[in-house]
């Protein structure tokens, strides 16, 4: 998912409610999958510490990476636990992590830099959701295409 917005805090907390309505439970992308938000939770990162801290009679942690972040866990609570705390992770993380290309144009290319940086040349998103209309879908590609783009333009252009 990705979002440009010129406020950052803002355009952030918009393309996370984004994500997390298109996993939401019960639609079509969820439906019958075993541990959804489990693996939604270690593929976004693990559990922040806060979470992990707010949640911990109820995780069993496995293993902890450098930063103390929660990377492999059983869940005691099960589906409807992993659900809670993917619901209460914070857009700032997912975007920090880069589960999500969001934020003002600065916050877009850091995060476009975190998958460049294992060797990704190229990045599509989905925008266009039910949570973010068309006319905020053309604003944010205007702003990819003045600001973001043309950041890794330079960068290719200097090393070459």
């Amino acid at each position: 998912f990705g979002y440009c917005g010129e406020d950052n805090k803002d355009a952030r907390e918009l393309c996370a409610r984004s994500l997390k309505t298109f996993f939401g439970p019960g639609r079509p992308y969820v439906q019958d999958q075993k541990d959804v938000y489990q693996r939604l939770l270690e593929q976004s990162g693990g559990i922040p510490e806060h979470l992990a801290q707010n949640f911990s009679r109820y995780i069993d942690i496995k293993e902890l990476n450098p930063e103390g972040i929660a990377t492999h866990f059983d869940l005691s609570g099960g589906s409807a636990l992993a659900h809670k705390i993917w619901e209460e992770m914070d857009a700032d993380t997912l975007t920090d992590r880069g589960a999500i290309v969001a934020g003002d144009p600065e916050s877009c290319i850091n995060a476009v830099k975190i998958h460049e940086a294992t060797g990704v040349d190229q990045i599509q998103f989905l925008m266009a959701t039910e949570t973010i209309g068309h006319e905020q879908v053309m604003k944010s590609i205007e702003l990819f295409g003045k600001h973001v783009i043309p950041a890794f333009k330079k960068e290719k252009a200097a090393a070459g």
